[in-house]
């Protein structure tokens, strides 16, 4: 009383299509073994009609009906959503690195099950369409390929097929299919994912649905028109995935050290708006050009990651305005404090940029030190 899924012909002229399925998903089991991510096939009968093969079924059906059951994808919380996502990619790397593309990449052809806690887990399905990328790929102990080796390694039995709604570019124009268009196919299922809606076709203005700005960019970087400049694979989609919440907080530290240094130079700038005199405006010329040029660029150096000539154009600031707490805020964005004792006391203690051994040691003073600034 087992629940199995069945893919069923009549005619011999379609055999070839199951028997390409067949041979495909044997292919994955036979090189990555088993895999709960990927389908399983079972058994299968091509001697005479009905032609048929037997794989495994989904208590929950494709991640179309799972989400419906839920009401809807864009009620299931987003970190489990972009988890379905990495899940995907997940199986999708280890097709390609089998050799093998799916080619028809869409929310239908994904299962979903859930385990012992109700979490959702994703098995990847229906390679009726799919190719292998060499035909090393197909020198798999155990797979016969039945006459199909030249089938299975072009597309031009297949030139057309597939949902238009998750092809890539080049495939509409009629080349040939590689793991890059899986890539694209996948960015699909993300900005859908991500929207809530699977019926929603990627177009112009898209972004207006993808209130995040780095899942915005994730998105673009599977989807963009030129190949050559996609994600390299699924797996790199499924690492950034799974980093989110580091990548923004990354994000949010860099906003805030960027704030921290505007504050910082409009209130050197504004403090020294009071002093009159000539000596005032020495003073407000020194300001401007702290406000307009130094700091802005420390800002740039800051976000950039070269902290060290920042720190060495904050201290040229601090040197032309005076050492003011004002200008804390544009310390605290470039620079730490060290404290560093030695016995016997009076060591010299230099810093060298860590990534650069040739350039110049910095003399911070003789030990013991206390709170001394270094990038």
């Amino acid at each position: 009383h087992t629940q199995r899924v069945f893919k069923f012909c009549f005619q011999p002229e379609s055999l070839r299509s199951l028997k390409r399925e067949v041979v495909l998903l044997r292919l994955l089991k036979e090189s990555l073994g088993e895999r709960p991510d990927i389908a399983r096939v079972i058994d299968w009968q091509f001697d005479e009609p009905p032609y048929y093969f037997e794989t495994e079924h989904s208590e929950a059906g494709n991640l179309v009906d799972w989400s419906r059951r839920q009401g809807g994808i864009r009620n299931v919380p987003l970190s489990t959503r972009l988890d379905i996502v990495a899940r995907i990619a997940d199986a999708l790397e280890a097709a390609h690195r089998a050799g093998v593309l799916h080619k028809d990449l869409k929310p239908a052809n994904v299962l979903v099950y859930e385990d012992e806690e109700g979490r959702p887990h994703i098995r990847l399905t229906d390679f009726g369409i799919g190719l292998v990328t060499s035909r090393a790929a197909l020198e798999v102990p155990g797979v016969t390929v039945a006459g199909l080796t030249e089938e299975l390694l072009s597309s031009s039995s297949s030139t057309g097929a597939g949902t238009r709604l998750y092809m890539a570019p080049e495939v509409t124009e009629g080349h040939q299919a590689t793991p890059l268009s899986d890539v694209y196919s996948l960015g699909v299922i993300l900005y859908q994912t991500v929207a809530g809606d699977f019926g929603h076709a990627l177009a112009t203005g898209w972004e207006r649905d993808v209130e995040d700005p780095l899942l915005r960019e994730d998105i673009a970087a599977c989807v963009d028109g030129d190949p050559a400049k996609r994600l390299p694979g699924p797996e790199e989609l499924a690492r950034r995935l799974r980093v989110l919440p580091k990548r923004r907080a990354r994000v949010a530290a860099a906003r805030n050290r960027k704030r921290r240094l505007i504050a910082a130079g409009a209130a050197a700038a504004l403090a020294l708006l009071a002093v009159g005199g000539w000596r005032g405006f020495q003073l407000w010329s020194k300001a401007r050009w702290a406000r307009d040029t130094a700091v802005p660029e420390i800002i740039r150096m800051a976000e950039r990651g070269d902290f060290v000539p920042a720190f060495a154009l904050a201290t040229e600031v601090e040197r032309q305005l005076g050492a003011d707490s004002r200008l804390e805020p544009m310390w605290q964005g470039i620079s730490t404090l060290v404290s560093l004792s030695t016995e016997p006391p009076g060591a010299t203690v230099s810093y060298q940029p860590y990534a650069n051994v040739e350039s110049e040691w910095m003399i911070l003073g003789a030990s013991p030190l206390e709170e001394v600034r270094v990038p």
